[in-house]
């Protein structure tokens, strides 16, 4: 993707939980080439709103965008205590030379 085409616009956008609301009729864009970054106070909406613009919360409003693929890297991701090096590589999608060069620095045989 061309970063001279990221844009995001977010238009009258609402989400709660419960009775608190997190974001309420909010609206703004992202249109730049620059890297934008989301810096707030712990529970301020940041990780909400990643989900938001990957579809993995229900939300009111409406998002437009230009970008195709979308991914998300959790802080902390919890696997099953039984998974396997192996099967977390797999899953990951790494391929053969990446698994080998892994191992090697995390010592892991």
């Amino acid at each position: 993707m061309n970063i001279k085409s990221l844009k995001i616009e977010f238009i009258k956008i609402s989400k709660r939980y419960n009775k608190q609301w997190i974001f309420k009729n909010y609206s703004n864009e992202i249109n730049n080439s620059k890297i934008n970054y989301l810096i707030a106070e712990n529970g301020a909406g940041k990780s909400t709103l990643i989900k938001i613009i990957l579809n993995l919360v229900d939300y009111k409003g409406e998002i437009k965008t230009t970008i195709k693929t979308k991914t998300y890297v959790p802080e902390k991701i919890n696997l099953p205590y039984f998974i396997k090096v192996e099967d977390f590589f797999n899953l990951i999608n790494l391929n053969n030379d990446r698994k080998k060069e892994l191992i090697t620095k995390l010592l892991i045989e």
